[in-house]
């Protein structure tokens, strides 16, 4: 029996807890189904929607299926075109509502840790090296970003090494020169850093302009010493750190209490209750830590440093149920909701003044979107923001389609130095299981 691929319907059975469960991609819902419904669905899956009605079975599950087809459900090839809402905006938004620029500040760093994406044990990035951003490349990232903001209210201002206060004069220059060009907008000021570096001067300075600081600090004395060690020598670096955090709480606790997070980063076979226990015992408001799974991605490049680990538990859920509860239709152009549009919320400039979408990205030429000198490219960046093209056949027929958060970043073949199809679809299969996983959880608490 043959049958047309554009004719197989899309959508996810599966079972929990000796129940089955249908979920329509285009209806955005889960169905109970019976043992006999789950059969058909599964033939159904295999032969296609014309195939499937020819049979002309006098079964009641059967007729069953027949009845979702009469009521909307159950659809093939209902997406035409992948196109990202944004598109033929980007020019424009490029142009006038950049609103938030990271500068790598260094690439130095006076740790050497053990999970840091760029410490000299991975192959397949920059390492850590003693080379500052110069004043010239910070001014013009900055001119860059004024004028193409122009149509911004606000104006947020971060800092990455490296470890950015090895570079802390440049840091004060940025700071002066945005309050002088921006003093019409609201200008934030954030940065990641080690906390070792910290003196008086330097607490006095970030407290006075307000600074959001996430401290990357493991916690436990042993956890912290065993991942996170001076480069020089080797030595600990719990009790400098910790020195650090309470005297910050000294100099300014209000402070310390609003602009202060720390994120802690836990291998699978370290106990994540201790490291919430240890904040507990300091006095720190555990809502303030957020702790993250160790891998490949860089302790140094973390957003959304305000999130603790449960509330970002609770956002994910609070994600899901938004997405669950939008039963609006796919239009048919469409394309997933992972990517941003590369530049305007969270550009990031090198030391060298290469721009790339965000702070996330490895810093491979293949994902570069330009420099401060010659500009972003617009073509680029449609095609980083249009990234489900890549796999363009598999996307208009995936089930997960609506619950996908892939971008560009997930798509980096780090071993070429491109970015590729295969290297979104194994992105793919994560999500696919992340969101069945939720689908699960789901019908368990309803």
């Amino acid at each position: 029996m043959s049958y047309n691929s554009k004719d197989i319907p899309i959508f996810k059975t599966f079972a929990c807890d000796n129940n089955y469960y249908i979920y329509d991609t285009f209806s955005n819902y889960i169905f109970e189904v019976t043992s006999a419904q789950f059969a058909e669905l599964s033939l159904l899956k295999k032969i296609g929607i014309q195939n499937f009605i020819q049979l002309n079975k006098e079964e009641k599950a059967y007729k069953d299926i027949l009845c979702l087809f009469d009521k909307g459900l159950l659809k093939s090839n209902f997406i035409s075109c992948i196109k990202h809402s944004e598109s033929d905006y980007v020019e424009y938004l490029l142009k006038r509502q950049i609103n938030d620029l990271s500068f790598q500040v260094t690439r130095n760093c006076n740790f050497n840790c053990r999970y840091c994406l760029y410490n000299n044990t991975h192959n397949f990035e920059r390492q850590h090296e003693a080379a500052n951003m110069t004043w010239s490349v910070a001014q013009k990232s900055i001119e860059y970003l004024y004028s193409h903001s122009c149509d911004s209210k606000s104006i947020g201002i971060s800092f990455y090494g490296g470890e950015p206060l090895m570079n802390f004069e440049l840091i004060k220059q940025i700071v002066d020169y945005c309050r002088k060009l921006f003093y019409s907008k609201r200008i934030s000021f954030r940065m990641t850093t080690n906390a070792s570096l910290f003196t008086d001067e330097i607490i006095n300075y970030v407290i006075n302009n307000e600074f959001n600081i996430a401290i990357s600090f493991d916690g436990p004395e042993r956890i912290q010493n065993k991942h996170r060690r001076f480069g020089t020598n080797g030595n600990d670096t719990y009790g400098t750190v910790r020195k650090i955090i309470d005297r910050i709480q000294k100099i300014n606790m209000d402070y310390f209490n609003n602009h202060i997070s720390f994120i802690a980063v836990a291998f699978d076979d370290e106990n994540r209750e201790d490291v919430i226990s240890y904040f507990e015992d300091i006095g720190i408001d555990t809502k303030k830590v957020l702790i993250e799974e160790a891998g490949l991605s860089g302790i140094d490049y973390i957003p959304n440093i305000f999130k603790n680990n449960s509330e970002k538990t609770l956002n994910k859920n609070l994600l899901f149920d938004s997405i669950y509860s939008d039963k609006k239709t796919i239009p048919t152009t469409w394309h997933h909701n992972g990517p941003c549009i590369p530049g305007i919320k969270r550009l990031f400039v090198d030391i060298s003044g290469k721009l790339y979408p965000c702070e996330k990205i490895v810093e491979h030429d293949c994902l570069s979107i330009g420099n401060i000198y010659s500009g972003i490219d617009i073509q680029k960046v449609e095609q980083f923001m249009n990234i489900g093209r890549l796999t363009e056949e598999e996307c208009r027929v995936c089930w997960a389609m609506r619950y996908c958060d892939i971008c560009v970043a997930s798509c980096n073949d780090i071993t070429k130095g491109c970015v590729s199809a295969k290297q979104k679809l194994l992105a793919c299969r994560f999500v696919k299981e992340k969101t069945l996983s939720n689908f699960k959880k789901y019908v368990k608490n309803t």
